[in-house]
């Protein structure tokens, strides 16, 4: 098991903090939005609706605030660009590092939202123009990655 400053000694290279931490259950969703090549806003706007603008706002138990430099983070490397594969592979290793800190309930829970998080992104692609399926090909080919790399057991994949 990693120590918990690993992930933090990693995160602080970016310029993020601990306070920053929760921009990494975001960054799925993002992999999963650019699998077919580009994000549309649809996709996008499922990202947007997962976090508060601040801590100020309102927000239901499962949107995160985020800072100012972990949205800034988040949206010029991964959500209005195609993100760089290897930021991305860095990212989803140490949101795999976190979660294996966690108490074993704690991850079990995150595992949990992670996966409707990137089901949500994937159903808002609609499949091929919207027509067969609600999750297309590319979206399901990350999905099934992402989740071997975060440990999810693929029956927590929805068909």
């Amino acid at each position: 098991m990693a120590k918990p400053t690993s992930v933090l000694g990693e995160f602080r290279k970016w310029g993020l903090d601990r306070e920053d931490l929760p921009v990494l259950l975001l960054i799925p969703m993002a992999e999963v939005a650019w699998a077919d090549g580009q994000a549309d806003e649809k996709e996008v706007d499922a990202i947007i609706d997962r976090h508060a603008p601040d801590s100020g706002s309102k927000v239901s138990p499962d949107t995160f605030t985020l800072t100012e430099a972990a949205r800034a983070f988040l949206y010029s490397r991964f959500v209005y660009v195609k993100p760089d594969p290897a930021l991305t592979a860095k990212a989803i290793g140490l949101l795999a590092m976190w979660l294996d800190e966690m108490e074993e309930a704690d991850a079990d829970r995150v595992r949990h939202l992670i996966v409707e998080m990137c089901f949500e992104v994937a159903e808002r692609s609609g499949g091929f123009l919207g027509l067969f399926g609600r999750i297309g090909a590319d979206e399901a080919r990350v999905l099934r990655n992402l989740f071997a790399r975060l440990h999810v057991a693929i029956d927590s994949m929805r068909e």
